[in-house]
């Protein structure tokens, strides 16, 4: 939590609910690190280039997401899925 303001816009974090906080800040790392991967633009900011919707954490959901850099704007689906106390995430388009 010390962190999410270094890879999250402040409208992503007022989203997240209190009760589940850690894991939906999870799922954000993983999900911008997966789209990152997916599409590798260089001179990137996970914060202002890799957005996420609001979403209600579940342990396995799936979550709107955009990656934005001049004018480049690409949609994905993010699905994650929380296991043994990792988080995964995966994009598709």
């Amino acid at each position: 939590m010390k962190i999410e303001h270094k890879f999250m816009e402040k409208s992503e974090i007022s989203g997240l609910k209190p009760d589940n906080k850690i894991q939906s800040l999870y799922v954000n790392w993983c999900a911008k690190e997966a789209m990152y991967k997916a599409f590798n633009i260089k001179d990137f900011d996970f914060k202002d280039n890799f957005r996420l919707e609001t979403f209600d954490y579940l342990s396995c959901g799936k979550v709107p997401g955009k990656i934005m850099q001049g004018d480049l704007e690409k949609k994905f689906t993010i699905h994650y899925n929380e296991f043994d106390g990792y988080m995964t995430a995966w994009c598709a388009e």
